[in-house]
């Protein structure tokens, strides 16, 4: 309904403005009207946005457990949603929820979260590069980074790297930017000095290309 919408819009508003509290306020009244409309645990989308929005504001407020809570029940109701257990509302959920992980730092599961994530994303697209993908990589290759898993980390970044390129049709872009200085970082908490202040320098070359 109409005024659902339009409270989680208010919570948006002031989610972007940083009013934590009081974006939790209009969400905690929508996630009220929608159990008042179809019932508590019913698996309505309503309420899977809902509880998705509220778990990334729980996030800004650091309050990773709330956070975590709001991302399992989404799930829930998405995966009752998608029978055959593919949708990318499942795949954003999990990279959420994987961002969430890696606040804590709990890696492995984080690690899950993308893993899970990038399988669907790539069933989904068959066989084709999407921001979706790269998107995922990167956060994985952020994960691997904390890790120390540097070659794996690596690896995330290049492909992710390889998307990006693509997709632009050889333009620069900040996200191709960003994606070389991490590589940078990944090179150097490896002790690859060399090849770090070579994406180091590529980056700084393209941010200098994209805002002369």
């Amino acid at each position: 309904p109409d005024i659902i919408t339009r409270i989680g819009s208010l919570g948006m508003v002031y989610l972007e403005k940083k009013q934590y509290r009081r974006a939790e306020a209009y969400y905690n009244k929508a996630v009220e009207l929608i159990h008042e409309l179809y019932g508590k645990g019913a698996a309505v989308e309503p309420a899977a946005t809902a509880l998705i929005n509220q778990g990334v504001n729980y996030r800004h407020m650091e309050q990773y457990s709330d956070a975590d809570q709001c991302y399992t029940e989404a799930l829930a109701i998405y995966r009752k949603l998608s029978p055959g257990g593919d949708s990318v509302d499942i795949a954003k959920t999990l990279n959420n929820q994987g961002v969430n992980y890696r606040e804590i730092k709990q890696y492995r599961n984080a690690d899950q979260c993308y893993t899970e994530a990038l399988a669907i994303y790539r069933k989904l697209s068959q066989g084709d590069d999407t921001v979706d993908i790269a998107n995922t990589l990167y956060n994985q290759g952020v994960n691997y980074n904390e890790m120390k898993q540097y070659s794996n980390a690596d690896q995330c970044y290049t492909e992710a790297l390889a998307i990006r390129r693509k997709l632009s049709q050889g333009d620069d872009t900040v996200d191709m930017a960003r994606l070389l200085n991490n590589q940078g970082k990944n090179y150097a908490d490896a002790g690859d000095e060399n090849k770090a202040r070579e994406k180091y320098r590529e980056a700084l070359n393209m941010y200098k290309r994209l805002d002369p």
